[in-house]
């Protein structure tokens, strides 16, 4: 009977261990993603601008910044089984890809203008925003 209880103990404090770690993980996931996305808000900004203005080295500057964290935020959406999340991702990689390839003129405004409708749509379904307009990963998403 003494032994039943110390396996069954066991077991209890390895289970109350393992959900420490997954809370862990999460906190560290999420500081991941809002790392990121720290990186794309101001190289989303300056890549409009630069498209805007026709300004090819600046585009392709902002878009390669753009494709970099594009990429770390679709590993984050596999690393959670979240494809809609990987789907978005990529598709605004892809956007930024096309620009940092060369794009310009109408096709760059067109892959700019693509790319923030699916920031939006990211940020409607995973991200909240603070009342000091930062945006954190919405808990239990």
């Amino acid at each position: 009977m003494r032994r039943m209880v110390l396996v069954v103990s066991g077991l209890a404090l390895g289970m109350a261990l393992a959900g420490v770690g997954v809370r862990a993980e999460q906190a560290q996931d999420a500081a991941a993603i809002d790392k990121a996305m720290k990186a794309v808000g101001p190289a989303f900004g300056a890549l409009r601008k630069a498209v805007e203005g026709g300004m090819a080295a600046e585009s392709k500057t902002a878009a390669e910044t753009l494709s970099k964290a594009m990429g770390e935020t679709e590993a984050f959406f596999k690393s959670h089984g979240k494809a809609d999340g990987v789907e978005m991702a990529q598709a605004a990689k892809k956007g930024a890809d096309a620009i940092a390839a060369g794009a310009t003129g109408d096709a760059a405004k067109a892959a700019a203008g693509e790319i923030g409708k699916t920031c939006a749509g990211c940020h409607g379904k995973y991200r909240d925003k603070a009342a000091d307009g930062t945006y954190t990963f919405k808990p239990g998403a």
